[in-house]
């Protein structure tokens, strides 16, 4: 559940977050595959990012969910954060063989 839905203030936390790792906007829309206008007009508050770019953000600046006013129970669940991120930043291969381990375990139950 999003604690804040505010488009200015994902932006400017998005900002605050890249400056704090020394990383410009060129520098941070190359290594998740977006353009630089685009992301600046994320910061700017203007659009809010695709759900596999921005779990792609918090991946580059190692962040998690939590900065954001995301909490996914009652309380700080990091490994689920952890899992929930891979799983939005698979591809389709490892999808598959995360279904396959996941339905195992299910079955060692």
């Amino acid at each position: 559940m999003f604690l804040y839905d505010d488009k200015e203030f994902l932006g400017k936390k998005i900002k605050q977050l890249r400056v704090n790792a020394k990383l410009s906007q060129a520098e941070l829309s190359e290594k998740i595959g977006m353009t630089e206008k685009n992301l600046s007009n994320i910061e700017r508050g203007l659009q809010v990012p695709a759900l596999n770019s921005f779990l792609k953000m918090l991946d580059v600046l190692n962040i998690s969910l939590s900065e954001f006013g995301v909490s996914t129970n009652e309380t700080e669940n990091k490994s689920r954060d952890e899992l929930i991120k891979e799983i939005y930043l698979a591809n389709p291969n490892e999808i598959e063989a995360y279904l396959k381990i996941i339905k195992t375990i299910k079955e060692i139950k």
